[in-house]
């Protein structure tokens, strides 16, 4: 994302600094981030989970106010210390740009992990979950999370499935995305394919499935959770081999996509800590 910043006691960068244009584009647009490779990881906590996690900084921006708060001096000191370009800029720019309703005093540019591969998972061991058209950010983000809690192997974005890497997610996922292998499939149903072929049973969500406290959870199985408005796709639907659904009582008709996620995965680790089922469920 540009040069590297200008030596220590030049002033900070201003607001129509090319480099905060760049940033923009790669907060606003996927296929910025797509091209370059990167993403952007914006307050202390996530740089400084992606510090602990190895996950390459291409460069950091502050606010030139910020340093004097420790927390963020001591992220500037990790950065400074491995090398990482870090540059201050004026006040409130930097703000306006990545997330003005909730601000944070500093962002970094990273380099994208290295997309999951679902044969490589199935070889692993471990289920993996697939969203398929999820579209709202915070509830992708927290699947991701919720995927790292449950101990499952990998998580895939596909079909018309919002970027996991996008700011939202990625604050979402508190942190998870720099951990969980990841991947984003266009083609929904050839990533499916991918999965079955690779070992893995493919389980989606419906209203008309198997209650999730009787289910018998294969070992290696593919979790499918469809779109907020639309569910799973006929596409990928006409692959799922077994439907689960979670008990509800009342009058309520459905779960928000995270909480059944969340119900539906943790029924998973479950099943796993007390010994899987068959590698196919019965019909």
């Amino acid at each position: 994302m540009g040069p590297p910043p200008s030596p220590a006691g030049q002033g900070s960068i201003g607001a129509r600094n090319k480099r905060l244009a760049e940033l923009r584009r790669l907060v606003g647009n996927r296929r910025d981030r797509q091209d370059s490779g990167c993403f952007v990881l914006d307050g202390e906590r996530l740089i400084g989970d992606a510090l602990d996690a190895g996950v390459p900084i291409r460069e950091v921006l502050f606010d030139e106010g910020a340093e004097a708060d420790s927390l963020t001096g001591d992220i500037l000191g990790r950065l400074r210390a491995l090398g990482v370009p870090v540059t201050p800029v004026v006040s409130g720019a930097l703000q306006r740009v990545v997330d003005p309703v909730t601000p944070r005093p500093i962002v970094a540019v990273v380099e994208r992990p290295t997309a999951a591969d679902p044969a490589a998972a199935a070889a692993h061991g471990g289920g993996v979950i697939v969203l398929d058209g999820v579209a709202d950010p915070g509830n992708l983000g927290t699947l991701v999370r919720t995927a790292e809690a449950a101990g499952f192997a990998g998580l895939w974005a596909v079909g018309h499935a919002t970027d996991p890497f996008s700011p939202k997610a990625v604050r979402a996922s508190a942190g998870s995305a720099l951990r969980m292998p990841m991947a984003v499939a266009d083609d929904a149903a050839g990533c499916i394919g991918d999965l079955r072929r690779a070992g893995h049973v493919i389980v989606g969500a419906r209203m008309d499935g198997t209650d999730a406290d009787d289910m018998v959870w294969p070992e290696r199985v593919a979790l499918v959770l469809g779109s907020e408005s639309h569910g799973v796709s006929p596409q990928v639907g006409a692959l799922v081999e077994h439907w689960v659904r979670v008990p509800m009582a009342g009058y309520v008709e459905s779960l928000n996509v995270a909480v059944a996620g969340s119900v539906l995965a943790f029924s998973v680790a479950r099943s796993r800590a007390k010994g899987s089922g068959p590698t196919r469920p019965a019909r």
